[in-house]
């Protein structure tokens, strides 16, 4: 191709980018995708050679089938004949916020539902996604997915074509669109300039030779090959019915070029051959796309508080509580819940499309979301309530108590509790004692009257029976992981504690000091506190300030008012501290304050108003007896707009250079320093994504910060070192460049009146992050605590009582001679009635250890390793133990397989 014209293979993928909900409602939007579809099924009836991409997702052709069912034959035969590529997603997520095993589910729901019609499209195709995770190339080959086609997230200069690694190796082809998609858009027919007239108004539009020259100048800078991808459609827009006959004349315009439309498989072995007959090299881009070169909208992150709470709150509760547990009560005679958990997951995952999970949304969207939430939430705790009941009827006789522990680590420590009592099973006055008949630490806290009212199947109407409700404090030793612990619950013996200095006092002196053998916390009279770890020496002062901005951008975007930075922080603010209670398992102390700030805009939002405004925060902190982190609640009700509150925890630790926070399957490390580059519109952002927790390090200490539902973070550059948690974004808009009217003003992400509650811990360590990840979970997945009531079906006349052979203690499976490996799921087959146990390993080595399955009840009778997919890649060997040897790459997913059998 030397000192020759270069001839280029133009590969045009025609599509429409499909929001199921945006700037206006889902309803809405269906009313649009019903006769884009009609129109689309005639154009390829009366077109054998037409192609359709439907957005790398299910969710958008299983809407219109809803309304269209006399049509599946029709789509079914056109997915099979390869014209009609839908999957393999289930809906475009975003990465960056939502867990590794949201993502997996995601796609088997997407892929098992286009395969009931025909083969899924087997390239990732998610062109809108607001950056990438680090470990969405190993998910994606996981499915034997090798390819994707996506924007944002890559360096300015970035290729066209990249291989884009995980941090295990694994490797995907990444055909990146630059600055954005849609490009060849309603291509004309006419090949001179012309003008499109639209309710009387006379737009000018580029004719087809103009586009061309356009779309080359656009492509072929960044190409490596002679391949270049032109995308034929947008948000929304309808298919094209002239698309072919527009080509064909492109092509007698542009001789040069070999242009045709085709699909994205198509396009991508094209170009992978191109590669490998040319020999050219790969440039390599590695872990997470977050640079901020094409409008990566990293601000989404913290945009509409109270949503991505409600994401969070239902995903880990999915995750973590309703499948394994579920699983366990499977494994020991129980019901699946299978129909329950695939519905329950099908509503969170249609809340993962990128613009309902980003919360870039009207109003209007934000409500359905948050009904899909409570649905799901809904469901699962009723579905997990009923398995956990039936799992308890197989113990022995007697009141008890149970507790499930909802992690991959042996938990011991103080756990908080609450159920109802029901008159027939004793009051509040009691104790607790293990299999043994040992008394078992406890404390009662504090004691309700209240009707208990429980559902009865069989006369219709619920029984209502007086009962008590009942909070406290118990303390536990060795409650195995995925595992269950039996308590007897006695009558007698203890009564409420009386909790000290209930009435609220001010500390002008000596702070209030909670304290045990590993932490210190001196609480001050600005509302911080100063933690002194015990155990290194090293003491980190001034904790928990809070700090407010003002925010005069969009949900897309955070930017400080340009003629207004101020910032207000809390230290000048005199706080309420009182003690809630002073216990031997533990001490709790509230905090009470309120942050004055300005409300709202002025000057055409260059400045931050003139009316007051303010921030009522109460905190509630929390030391367990022998605990090695802070519990931290933080309830935030906000009364201004237009601002961003973050809470702050200087680490002093001037050393570190990179922070690190969770994201799906991975710890992400990033530099704490950042270069700034006037030649970008965007500039890269201080902020940063986080899930479960945020971290800094110097080498020696450490400090890390577990959060639930924050999911932005920033590290100053400073020697503070301070994790600055976003807590709310005030905003007011979607998009002030494209959506600047009262029609998409969002009331809802204002967060007025609307009290949000985190739930936070505060972990200083050394310098082995390996303990903090249990204490991360224990601290985000607390032990579930139930009182073993019988079941609501055992009132039918027909109900059978289980045997009591469930033992006092047990669990699921076991993890032997394993190091950084954690268990990321327990569950039922996707597919199939067997167990699925998926291992993460978190360190940077490969591994080699035993996964043993150790229910009482079943015994494996054989194990294979699987796919994400659950496709079956090999049979493992199985000791007479039960257990399986697996080898794991450093930050390897590894999925087990067990057939079991009821012994």
């Amino acid at each position: 191709m030397e000192n020759t014209k270069p001839i280029y293979h133009i590969h045009v993928i025609s599509n429409s980018h499909w929001d199921r909900e945006w700037y206006m409602s889902h309803e809405k939007y269906l009313a649009r995708l019903v006769p884009l579809m009609d129109r689309l099924l005639r154009i390829m009836e009366e077109q054998p050679r037409y192609i359709f991409v439907m957005d790398g997702q299910f969710a958008m052709l299983e809407d219109y089938l809803a309304i269209r069912p006399e049509r599946e034959h029709e789509v079914s035969d056109l997915i099979k004949e390869g014209r009609l590529k839908v999957g393999p997603w289930y809906t475009q997520p975003l990465e960056t916020l939502i867990s590794g095993e949201a993502m997996i589910r995601n796609l088997q729901l997407g892929i098992a539902r286009t395969e009931k019609l025909g083969p899924a499209m087997r390239v990732s195709y998610e062109i809108d996604e607001f950056g990438h995770a680090s470990q969405t190339p190993q998910i994606l080959c996981g499915f034997d997915i090798h390819s994707a086609i996506a924007w944002r997230g890559l360096p300015k200069g970035s290729r066209s074509a990249v291989k884009w690694i995980s941090p295990d190796g694994s490797s995907v082809i990444l055909c990146y669109s630059n600055d954005g998609y849609g490009e060849a858009t309603a291509l004309p027919l006419c090949g001179d300039d012309f003008n499109e007239i639209i309710d009387g108004d006379s737009i000018p539009r580029a004719g087809l030779v103009n586009r061309i020259a356009a779309l080359r100048r656009h492509r072929e800078g960044n190409a490596d090959t002679s391949h270049l991808l032109w995308l034929n459609g947008i948000d929304h827009s309808f298919a094209q019915p002239d698309i072919l006959a527009v080509l064909q004349k492109a092509q007698t315009l542009s001789p040069e070029l070999h242009i045709r439309q085709d699909t994205p498989e198509g396009f991508v072995d094209a170009l992978a051959r191109d590669y490998a007959e040319h020999s050219l090299p790969w440039t390599e881009v590695k872990g997470e796309l977050m640079y901020t070169r094409e409008s990566v909208l990293e601000s989404t992150h913290a945009c509409h508080p109270m949503q991505k709470k409600a994401n969070y709150d239902t995903e880990n509760y999915l995750e973590h509580a309703l499948e394994p547990l579920c699983t366990l009560a499977w494994l020991h005679g129980e019901t699946y819940p299978d129909w329950a958990i695939k519905r329950a997951w099908k509503y969170v995952l249609e809340n993962h499309a990128h613009d309902s999970l980003g919360c870039t949304s009207v109003d209007e969207v934000y409500e359905e979301v948050m009904n899909r939430y409570r649905c799901a939430y809904s469901l699962a705790e009723q579905t997990l309530q009923e398995s956990l009941r039936g799992l308890m009827h197989h113990g022995k006789e007697g009141n008890a108590v149970y507790l499930f522990n909802r992690t991959s680590s042996t938990l011991s420590g103080t756990v908080p509790f609450a159920f109802d009592i029901p008159r027939g099973m004793g009051d509040a006055n009691f104790h607790l004692t293990d299999a043994k008949g040992n008394m078992v630490p406890m404390e009662i806290l504090e004691v309700d009257s209240l009707t208990d009212v429980r559902y009865n199947p069989r006369m219709g109407h619920p029984t209502r029976t007086p009962a008590k409700h009942v909070r406290g404090l118990v303390q536990i030793d060795q409650l195995p992981a995925y595992g269950f612990m039996r308590l007897n619950l006695e009558k007698g013996t203890t009564s409420p504690r009386t909790c000290r200095n209930l009435e609220p006092f001010y500390y002008s002196c000596a702070p209030a000091v909670m304290e045990n053998d590993y932490l210190r916390v001196a609480i001050n009279q600005n509302g911080t506190f100063d933690l002194t770890d015990k155990v290194s020496g090293r003491t980190y002062p001034q904790q928990l300030l809070f700090e407010d901005s003002g925010d005069a951008a969009d949900c897309y975007v955070h930017q400080q008012p340009y003629n207004d930075r101020r910032i207000y922080f809390s230290t000048a603010t005199a706080a309420s501290v009182r003690q809630l209670y002073d216990t031997p398992l533990g001490c709790a102390y509230q905090i009470e304050q309120t942050l004055c700030i300005p409300d709202g805009l002025k000057d055409n939002r260059t400045r931050r108003g003139d009316l007051p405004g303010s921030i009522d925060i109460c905190t509630e902190l929390f030391l367990g007896a022998d605990a090695r982190d802070v519990k931290i609640t933080i309830t935030v009700n906000n009364h201004a707009r237009n601002h961003r509150l973050r809470v702050l925890f200087p680490t002093h630790l001037a050393g570190a250079t990179v922070s690190r926070s969770g994201q799906p399957f991975d710890t992400v490390e990033r530099p704490i320093a950042r270069a700034l580059d006037p030649e970008l519109y965007e500039q890269p952002y201080a902020t940063c994504p986080m899930q479960d927790f945020c971290d800094v390090t110097d080498g020696d200490y450490g400090l890390t910060v577990a959060a639930a539902g924050i999911y932005e973070y920033e590290c100053t550059d400073n020697a503070s070192r301070t994790l600055a948690l976003t807590l709310l974004r005030s905003t007011d808009f979607i998009d002030l460049g494209g959506f600047a009217s009262p029609r998409y003003l969002m009331s809802k992400a204002l967060m007025l009146d609307s009290p949000i509650t985190y739930q936070m811990a505060l972990i200083p360590h050394g310098a082995d992050m390996e303990p903090v990840y249990g204490r991360i979970a224990a601290a985000l997945q607390p032990p579930i605590v139930m009182l073993n009531r019988q079941s609501e079906i055992s009132v039918m006349t027909d109900f059978v009582s289980p045997a009591c052979d469930l033992p006092e203690c047990g669990n699921a499976v076991n993890l032997e001679q394993f190091d950084h490996v954690e268990v990321t799921t327990i569950k039922k087959g996707y597919r199939r009635d067997t167990l699925i146990v998926r291992l993460h390993n978190r360190g940077d080595k490969e591994v080699t250890g035993k996964l043993r399955l150790t229910a009482p009840l079943v015994k494996p009778t054989v194990a294979y390793h699987v796919n994400l997919n659950e496709d079956r890649l090999s049979e493992l060997s199985l000791s007479r133990g039960g257990a399986v040897t697996v080898t794991i790459p450093a930050a390897g997913i590894y999925t087990v397989e067990f057939e079991v059998s009821k012994i």
